[in-house]
């Protein structure tokens, strides 16, 4: 039976015995591990399927065999062969008893795999219980065989699915376990990613048409907003439909304290530039990718939005020019030519709120392009809440 175990004793080519040595070689000096709260039993339940994706702690031990709570030859997650950000996939489990004797298991080299499939576990009618329960996990999905069984309880994150085009590279530099109020503000990009749905268009859905806002719960405020993630996937539905899309993003001293917002792009960066032109203006400006924000040189020392805007690329033909400022202008001999053939929408948001816009300035892109411009603010906070809710789940 060549493509199922016949025994849950695993020849391991992938061991390194005693212990394992985390590599770091394609890590930041200053990056910092992802904290995230561990798995639910409601979790498990919906996500620990075969070919479930898994993040394992570094330091995790993965055994030839499942018995004993793992006996036999093992590996250290973090070794060479597993470093962080490795893909890891679930190819099997296995039941114990109180004592650690193995009761039942199934369990597949990886080419055959049931990806989707949930393990049926019903050993005289009783309830799958996690703390008893083993996962083989393998990396190659078209490997000879699985790399070693952990307890289920040390997966610290289900990340997606075998074939879904997801990786956990945003884990590369590490995985912290802890409790869920100990992870306040501590979210990465990646994580709060992960964590929530595809927001579709908002840009489009929520401040174009009816500037509908969602339920924001403790953020009580009149101004519509949007998130950096929102913007990012706003862009990739945007040109994924044909339309030709600008980015302007405010780098001058005067955003300051939002340069962090503005440059959150995280894993978002393929969606972003995907964008027909991307520029970071201060005094000047300069034509970048959107990795390239925190480090482009321009002069900071003041504002110009106008002369970037004006000097688009054919722009005129532009749909979509989304612009993140604080709406600051202080070159006065700047100006916009007036483009009466304007037919796309331009979109400002506003790293403050919006009763700080400089009104004079929106009066001025308007009258550029004979068009309203729509106002939101820049606000990534309800997506750290819903991804925290998540989690919390």
């Amino acid at each position: 039976m060549k493509k199922y175990l016949a025994a849950c004793i695993l020849c391991l080519a992938a061991f390194v015995c005693g212990s394992g040595t985390a590599l770091a070689t394609d890590a930041q000096p200053d990056a910092q591990p992802v904290y995230v709260t561990p798995p639910s039993d409601t979790t498990l339940d919906s996500t620990l399927c075969y070919g479930a994706r898994v993040v394992i702690p570094e330091g995790t031990k993965y055994y030839a065999s499942a018995d004993g709570g793992g006996s036999g030859a093992y590996g250290v997650i973090g070794n060479r062969y597993t470093p962080m950000g490795t893909d890891l996939y679930v190819g099997g489990f296995a039941r114990l008893d109180d004592s650690g004797q193995l009761l039942e298991y199934r369990a597949y080299n990886p080419p055959y795999t049931p990806v989707k499939d949930y393990w049926a576990n019903n050993i005289d009618g009783s309830v799958l219980h996690w703390d008893n329960i083993q996962v083989v996990i393998f990396r190659d999905p078209e490997g000879e065989k699985p790399l070693g069984w952990v307890p289920a309880r040390s997966i610290a994150v289900t990340n997606g699915i075998l074939g879904d085009d997801k990786t956990n590279a945003a884990f590369k530099n590490g995985v912290i376990v802890t409790d869920v109020d100990d992870i306040d503000g501590q979210l990465e990009p990646d994580l709060i990613d992960s964590n929530l749905p595809d927001p579709g268009n908002a840009i489009e859905d929520n401040i174009i048409l009816g500037q509908k806002r969602p339920d924001t719960g403790d953020l009580t405020t009149d101004d519509p907003f949007v998130s950096t993630r929102e913007i990012a996937y706003a862009i990739e539905d945007y040109v994924e439909d044909g339309k030709k899309v600008a980015l302007l993003m405010d780098a001058s001293n005067s955003v300051t304290e939002y340069v962090a917002d503005i440059a959150s792009y995280g894993a978002y960066i393929e969606k972003v530039n995907k964008a027909d032109e991307i520029i970071a203006f201060g005094w000047n400006y300069q034509i970048i990718s959107a990795e390239d924000y925190l480090d482009v040189e321009v002069d900071r020392r003041g504002t110009d939005l106008y002369t970037p805007l004006g000097n688009l690329s054919d722009v005129s033909y532009y749909d979509r020019i989304i612009i993140i400022t604080d709406t600051y202008h202080n070159i006065l001999d700047a100006t916009i030519p007036e483009i009466p053939e304007f037919v796309g929408k331009i979109v400002v948001v506003c790293t403050g709120p919006l009763n700080s816009v400089d009104t004079g300035v929106i009066t001025g892109i308007e009258d550029a392009f004979h068009t309203t411009a729509y106002l939101c603010r820049l606000d990534n906070e309800l997506d750290r809440i819903r991804a925290l809710g998540t989690l919390k789940r």
